[in-house]
């Protein structure tokens, strides 16, 4: 008994890149405004969390990733208890950056590869404490 596997990548879908946001300062400011709000300001694992060391974020953080897959989809369920809670689950991460430094940068259109590649490795460096655009900008410049 052969398996057939019909997934083919040709499949995954991109929106196209909205000139008006991406060419637009004032998004860019948008989100390191915003991002100012979403970083702890207190040590959390001196005063919140005592128990849990540092190096058990890594750990529980890349286990989070290999998991990613198994939980891409959520639930209405579980969108309605965010909402009802009103927990800001929107935060702005390094992958919210990759489109607006690729847009404004030339080598960026030499390969199509660059912004994959950019993903992987903001994905692969969150189990640092740093910030969004940092890590970003650390991640293109590899």
């Amino acid at each position: 008994m052969d398996l057939l596997c019909a997934e083919r990548l040709a499949d995954c879908r991109l929106a196209e890149r909205d000139r008006v946001i991406f060419e637009d300062m004032r998004v860019l400011q948008n989100l390191l405004d915003l991002e100012t709000s979403y970083i702890p300001t207190c040590n959390y694992f001196g005063t919140v969390q005592k128990d849990i060391q540092p190096f058990m974020r890594k750990v529980v953080s890349t286990w989070m990733l290999e998991c990613y897959n198994v939980t891409l989809f959520y639930t209405n369920w579980e969108l309605l208890v965010l909402s009802k809670l009103k927990w800001a689950v929107t935060a702005v991460t390094g992958f919210d950056y990759v489109d607006h430094v690729l847009e404004r940068v030339e080598w960026s259109k030499e390969s199509p590869l660059i912004r994959r590649h950019a993903h992987i490795l903001v994905g692969l460096c969150y189990t640092g404490k740093y910030s969004s655009h940092v890590l970003l900008c650390t991640c293109l410049k590899c």
